[in-house]
């Protein structure tokens, strides 16, 4: 049999306090293990939208990836427009 690494990026505030709870049960209960890496500091997720400045591909991927509904509004302006939680110390 061969063997599977499985590998957990933790990139954003709301991951970190409600994906990460919700991810360590569901891998106790099927009894997976997983790599978890996370981004340390303040969540600056809002400001990607300055790519949009730099890179006018990146619009169409947003729309094409669904981004705002992904990940959400606050996330999408933290930042930018809102202050930036910190994602982990």
């Amino acid at each position: 049999m061969g063997m599977l690494g499985l590998k957990i990026d933790v990139d954003t505030y709301w991951g970190m306090r409600n994906g990460v709870p919700r991810l360590l049960r569901t891998l106790r209960d099927f009894h997976v293990q997983g790599t978890f890496f996370l981004s340390i500091g303040p969540d600056n997720s809002g400001r990607a939208v300055l790519q949009l400045i730099k890179n006018p591909r990146f619009l169409k991927k947003m729309m094409r990836t669904k981004a705002a509904s992904l990940y959400g509004w606050k996330t999408a302006f933290y930042g930018t427009l809102l202050p930036a939680p910190m994602i982990a110390l």
